[in-house]
């Protein structure tokens, strides 16, 4: 899908990996609109950008039932959706505050699944549209001390791929993004937790992702129409793995409608 002209929506907007799609899509001629907490970072990066805000905390609940509505009703139909929202506390499971579970659950997982749908007749009837889920490597191994997160997002990761086979004979493209390590504050959690600190440390030697390197690829995945991006690319043959099962099942699809 092309990316100038075209209408896309950013959750999270307001800084790390959202605030960089963003900025990134805006300088390749996307009108884009932000959906974050933060008014005034949203305010900030509107004026910079030329990019519309919408103030909103979808992990509430409190207006997701028709946020897309409230979005198109404003600035259009809406061609690309980044569902990029996330929260990612980091402590051992038990130590947790008591709406941790609801919470991750409510802003990685239902969050997207509620914007997606919301979006969908739409793409389908104009007959475009890209729907990119923000997915971890954390959501596709087990390690320790990311219980909701890890779990929301693996439930992200088939979420989409559920997507993907169900929208295949249609003009929308649903994309799985899963991410490695990236600078953004979740990162900060992670080298702050002396556990996670030394599971990364002893999985591998990659130097995190910035958010700009990670923008910069997904507008190519969505100019290329990715079914699947992976960054970095040393991940692959864990997200590859994953998805062994799910591959035998399309062959045991062949010719279902």
């Amino acid at each position: 899908m092309k990316l100038a002209g075209m209408h896309a929506v950013v959750t999270g907007a307001s800084r790390g990996i959202g605030e960089a799609v963003t900025r990134e899509l805006s300088s390749r001629g996307s009108q884009v609109t932000m959906i974050a907490r933060s008014v005034a970072a949203l305010d900030t990066i509107a004026a910079q950008t030329g990019a519309s805000a919408v103030p909103m905390d979808l992990a509430s609940g409190d207006r997701l039932d028709a946020a897309v509505a409230e979005v198109e009703a404003r600035y259009g139909p809406v061609d690309i959706l980044i569902n990029n929202a996330a929260l990612g506390d980091v402590a051992p499971f038990v130590q947790l505050p008591n709406d941790a579970s609801r919470r991750h659950i409510n802003a990685n997982l239902i969050a997207p699944m509620e914007m997606t749908r919301q979006v969908l007749p739409g793409m389908i009837e104009r007959g475009r549209g890209t729907i990119v889920n923000v997915c971890s490597v954390a959501g596709e191994i087990a390690t320790r001390n990311a219980t909701p997160y890890g779990a929301s997002k693996a439930g992200l990761s088939m979420f989409t791929s559920y997507l993907q086979r169900e929208l295949r004979k249609s003009p929308v493209n649903a994309m799985l993004l899963v991410l490695g390590e990236v600078d953004t504050a979740i990162l900060g959690q992670v080298r702050a937790d002396p556990v996670m600190n030394r599971v990364a440390k002893r999985a591998g030697k990659m130097r995190a992702l910035t958010p700009q390197q990670v923008a910069t690829r997904l507008a190519g995945a969505i100019e290329r129409d990715r079914r699947i991006l992976v960054l970095p690319p040393a991940a692959r043959p864990i997200v590859s793995v994953r998805h062994i099962p799910s591959l035998l099942m399309d062959l045991a699809m062949i010719g279902v409608d």
